[in-house]
């Protein structure tokens, strides 16, 4: 919608092709665009920049990217850091007391790797790091493998009093699952979401999350792409948007031990 948006007003319109992270689907739906000749290119996440940076060479047209900040870039990029995110995501749920602080996720995309390492980082340096609090699997998130993952980590770590989840699907399987079981959350447990879709405030409890601005990300990548097409200047070559975390009713300060 950012994208859109942006470009609404111009005489451009703009073809989506989405890769599922697909490395090989990156290359392949890189090279039918380059023979479609378009005015650019918004590469979102790409997951395997070595595979497109051929690609990209030859193109006759600018290349934006809306992708992680530890991603290989360094003109025309719009995004953010996972791992310091989910770094401040975890650090944020210690602070309220939280101790066995589990992680769920996927394990096949750039961001999901960050954001698990962030939290690995920040349980690390709390003198709290134990890998069995980690738990992922390859392949795309949803609301119902939230609740499988949740439910599979708890049986491995029982002790578990709250999970920084991946995203925000993955957060309300895991209060899902918390709600049939009859865990209190925020009261028993702390849940804590990534990326602030519009659900997560109206869930009962509302998700505490970390806000990533979304449109504003494929707006400014936009704008990027816009200015390079009409070879105007770019304002900034790399832009970090930035998180903020949005504390609701999944969190609560925990009575001290």
């Amino acid at each position: 919608m950012g994208i859109e948006e942006r470009l609404r007003a111009t005489d451009l319109r703009v073809q989506y092709a989405n890769t599922l992270n697909d490395v090989d689907q990156e290359i392949n739906q890189f090279k039918s665009f380059l023979a479609q000749k378009p005015a650019g290119i918004i590469l979102v996440n790409a997951e395997y920049y070595d595979g497109l940076a051929m690609l990209m060479d030859a193109a006759a047209f600018p290349v934006a990217h809306v992708a992680d900040l530890s991603q290989p870039p360094e003109t025309l990029l719009v995004g953010m850091s996972h791992h310091v995110a989910a770094t401040a995501a975890t650090r944020f749920l210690l602070s309220k007391g939280y101790k066995r602080i589990g992680f769920i996720g996927g394990i096949s995309d750039i961001r999901s790797r960050r954001s698990r390492a962030g939290h690995e980082e920040a349980m690390r340096q709390a003198g709290l790091g134990n890998p069995s609090l980690m738990h992922g699997v390859d392949g795309s998130t949803s609301i119902g493998l939230g609740r499988r993952l949740f439910t599979e980590l708890l049986e491995r770590m029982p002790d578990l009093d709250a999970i920084l989840a991946q995203n925000d699907d993955l957060a309300l399987g895991a209060l899902i699952e918390c709600n049939e079981r009859g865990i209190k959350v925020p009261d028993d447990f702390g849940i804590c979401g990534f990326n602030d879709l519009e659900f997560a405030q109206f869930t009962s409890p509302s998700l505490t999350t970390v806000h990533v601005p979304r449109h504003d990300l494929g707006r400014r990548a936009a704008d990027m792409l816009l200015r390079a097409i009409r070879e105007e200047p770019p304002e900034e070559q790399r832009v970090d948007l930035g998180f903020s975390i949005i504390e609701r009713g999944s969190t609560r300060s925990m009575p001290k031990q």
